[in-house]
């Protein structure tokens, strides 16, 4: 098949959340039996009745006691054995997580002591890159890496450093917290690029929307690849929102690309921004750098405000339907913005699609499905250092090798996370005989029900440039060349 799956109805979250459902049902099938056991050996007014009836009247009541005491004894025993059978199904369900996480436990300690032949297995490969276990390892792993090189460090800091910080690990690689090292590194790397003026990261302003003429979509995956192939290509520093008439509505699809190198220059701006004499960025492209730290480090906050703008400018109304979809660093973005609340809030978020996203440490609502492809080849899932959670409505498709979209000269993160490489995956899924996964595709399809002419607008962002205030600097003639110092103006 070339792929296999993670979570959807395959996981053991869905299994365990059935157990759950199971032993909550037998509770309470036990509580209602109890209170029936409880009404039908409460005492009545059967022996005054039958000492003042007939003698017809008297069998009829010994008759209805008998069967009452019967019913009171079957009522006892079911009682006893719903409340037998929720402690088993509850006892069983504590077996099957530890089972689970022992297993686990005992995969991660094999590729952690694996990981560096691992590493090299990968780099003699044809994509010569870590892949997307191997780069999930080495994140993983980075506060140990750190602490063997701490231990070398003289003085008694750099032996206290190397045993405190593998501690800093997760609970699977035998640390102390339970959610992965990336989702704790990530916001301090994050803020001191900031701080050191390495990346700009600020508010986005929606500059413009163009929208095409209408024009039949392909439904389900097929369309999304398509627009995202769209969004790849559209001017830098875009997204697109698609509008999709459907039976149950309008249906937007909000498409963001991947990271770009790109700048946008406004030329209104040059003469005000000292330094772009020298040829300085001006870092106005919310997708460049700063988008991925925003992204993995600040719940893209800049980028939901934009969104939410430029749904309301492509005429989307509370309550429509929207899809979330991105590549790359667009992915992170388009599984951040599912629980943000000025996406989340006015609008019905039903899905959310990515194409080669490290978006493990990202949760979806309940009320959200998550469809993600991962190339095994890829580094750049693995990024975040742990695999996807597998939950019931998140489905996770690895595939083994690239797809005939990936040929080509290896540049950048490497063929297998060309977006050409994930289009050529995600046409293979159309026929899959994966439960998990034609489940996911399925439900994606039936978002696109009755659909009419799809209206796609291109929404050109930017990032707000702090501009300085500049001080006017007087003409040399009118420069003082001593003396105390004031404000110039002219003629001084």
């Amino acid at each position: 098949m070339g792929y296999d799956s993670r979570g959807g109805i395959k996981s053991i979250d869905f299994s365990c959340a059935e157990l759950e459902r199971a032993g909550a049902g037998l509770d309470a099938s036990a509580v209602f039996l109890g209170e029936a056991s409880l009404l039908l050996g409460a005492p009545g007014l059967s022996i005054p009745a039958a000492a003042l009836g007939t003698v017809t009247l008297r069998f009829r009541l010994l008759e209805a006691q008998r069967e009452f005491a019967a019913l009171l004894v079957t009522s006892l025993r079911l009682a006893a054995e719903s409340a037998a059978l929720a402690l088993k199904v509850s006892t069983a369900r504590g077996i099957y997580e530890l089972a689970e996480a022992r297993a686990a436990a005992a995969a991660n300690h094999a590729g952690t002591a694996a990981l560096g032949w691992q590493l090299l297995r990968d780099l003699a490969g044809p994509n010569r890159r870590p892949g997307t276990l191997t780069t999930e390892g080495l994140v993983a792993q980075l506060p140990e890496l750190l602490a063997k090189l701490a231990i070398l460090l003289p003085g008694p800091g750099g032996a206290g450093a190397g045993f405190l910080l593998p501690m800093l690990r997760d609970r699977q690689p035998g640390g102390l917290f339970d959610d992965a090292a990336a989702r704790r590194l990530y916001p301090l790397l994050g803020q001191a690029t900031i701080d050191a003026e390495l990346v700009r990261v600020g508010p986005v302003d929606v500059e413009s929307v163009r929208a095409s003429a209408p024009a039949k979509l392909a439904p389900g995956i097929a369309g999304l690849m398509d627009l995202q192939e769209r969004a790849e290509q559209a001017p830098p520093g875009s997204l697109l929102i698609t509008t999709v008439p459907t039976d149950a509505g309008p249906l937007h699809i909000v498409t963001i690309p991947g990271t770009q190198e790109a700048e946008l220059f406004d030329p209104a701006l040059l003469p005000r921004l000292p330094g772009r004499e020298a040829g300085l960025p001006l870092r106005q492209n919310p997708w460049d750098v700063g988008g991925i730290v925003e992204s993995m480090g600040m719940g893209s906050q800049h980028t939901a405000a934009a969104v939410q703008r430029a749904l309301g400018e492509a005429g989307a109304h509370p309550g429509d339907r929207v899809i979330l979809s991105g590549y790359s660093q667009g992915g992170i973005h388009a599984a951040n913005l599912a629980s943000d609340p000025r996406i989340a809030g006015p609008y019905a978020v039903r899905y959310v699609f990515s194409a080669g996203s490290p978006v493990a440490g990202i949760e979806l609502p309940a009320s959200v499905r998550g469809l993600h492809l991962e190339d095994r080849g890829d580094p750049v899932p693995g990024a975040d250092g742990a695999p996807n959670p597998a939950v019931r409505n998140r489905v996770t498709v690895s595939f083994d090798a690239a797809s005939g979209g990936a040929e080509g000269p290896v540049a950048g993160f490497g063929p297998a996370h060309r977006l050409s490489n994930y289009a050529g995956h995600a046409a293979k899924l159309s026929a899959t005989n994966d439960p998990a996964v034609g489940e996911a595709v399925g439900a994606l399809g039936v978002l696109f029900t009755g659909a009419g002419a799809a209206t796609v607008r291109t929404v050109q962002l930017r990032r707000a440039v702090p501009v300085p205030v500049m001080r006017a600097v007087p003409p040399a003639g009118n420069r003082r060349k001593a003396g105390p110092r004031r404000d110039w103006a002219p003629g001084a």
